[in-house]
């Protein structure tokens, strides 16, 4: 937020809304569109960091979504070699304003709203690689997913928050789907305990607390007892050991509260060799258990990866 003529000439600050990693966001007057927006302007290191055009190639994806678990995002530009994009203002706080910790069948309704925005958001072939409580808003009508989609680029291993971070991102690993429900685990882990156990005020030992670190995970009763298993899928080192869908992460939450099945967005299984894929094959099974009507499943591949 260095230039007055650009905040001024079009954007009416009136608040600071929150300061993060990766930018600062304000409630601002919109000008131009005659409306009341949240403004989030981006530090000049994520800028370069990224790279202009690949934001904007991931600014359009994401603008085009439209869910309840999604913050709207409705247009971005570019001042003085800062970027920032424009959302839809909602009432409300981030998670991570809120006090922790919270009881398991609070938690367990909280991941299932945003089970379902990861699965919305892989259904269209786009990773979050930076959830956290900061990036997830808690809105009067129920929790959605932001600021996602555009923390860094995979292939070099510099996306998202330390302390949130999959170990196959922190090791420069295949990443997939799977590398937000790590993320989605460390999230629980937090709103049932109240604390981060990864979290180090270095950036070098939050990062080997990821590799090394296996947390304990705590228990409870019988009524919300499979919430600790899934938990600890969800914080498995090893991606294949994890539940290989936000899909699969839902219809367990959805089973454990005793709510009714719905019927899953269409989404994508994470890459890579299909041989020995139980995790896939569950998901599989549990997609086809949803459905009401006789369907096809088609099941394709490259020879040799385990598809018959």
């Amino acid at each position: 937020m260095t230039d007055q003529k650009f905040l001024y000439g079009r954007f009416k600050i009136t608040e600071e809304l929150g300061k993060g990693g990766t930018g600062t966001v304000f409630r601002a007057e919109d000008t131009v569109e005659k409306r009341e927006i949240a403004l989030k302007i981006y530090h000049p290191d994520v800028t370069e960091r990224i790279g202009l055009a690949r934001f904007r190639r991931q600014f359009y994806l994401v603008a085009q979504l439209s869910h309840p678990r999604v913050v709207p995002t409705l247009e971005t530009g570019v001042d003085d070699g800062s970027l920032w994009i424009t959302m839809e203002l909602l009432e409300g706080e981030p998670l991570d304003a809120i006090g922790l910790p919270i009881p398991p069948e609070k938690t367990a309704r909280m991941l299932l709203q945003i089970a379902e925005g990861l699965e919305f958001i892989h259904g269209h072939n786009i990773l979050h690689l930076d959830l956290k409580p900061g990036n997830i808003f808690v809105a009067d009508d129920g929790l959605r997913l932001m600021d996602f989609g555009i923390s860094g680029e995979p292939k070099r291993g510099i996306c998202g928050t330390p302390a949130y971070m999959a170990p196959e991102i922190a090791t420069g690993g295949h990443i997939d789907t799977r590398a937000d429900l790590y993320s989605l685990g460390i999230v629980a882990l937090e709103l049932l305990t109240g604390k981060n156990p990864f979290d180090s005020r270095s950036v070098k030992k939050s990062i080997r607390n990821q590799i090394e670190l296996t947390p304990e995970i705590p228990r409870f009763g019988k009524k919300y007892g499979p919430l600790s298993e899934i938990v600890g899928r969800l914080l498995a080192k090893n991606p294949i050991e994890r539940p290989p869908t936000a899909y699969s992460v839902r219809i367990a939450l959805q089973d454990l509260l005793g709510i009714e099945r719905t019927p899953g967005e269409s989404y994508f299984l994470p890459e890579g060799p299909f041989v020995d894929r139980e995790n896939e094959l569950e998901t599989i099974l549990d997609k086809w258990q949803d459905i009401e009507k006789p369907e096809t499943i088609s099941i394709r591949g490259d020879p040799g990866i385990g598809v018959t």
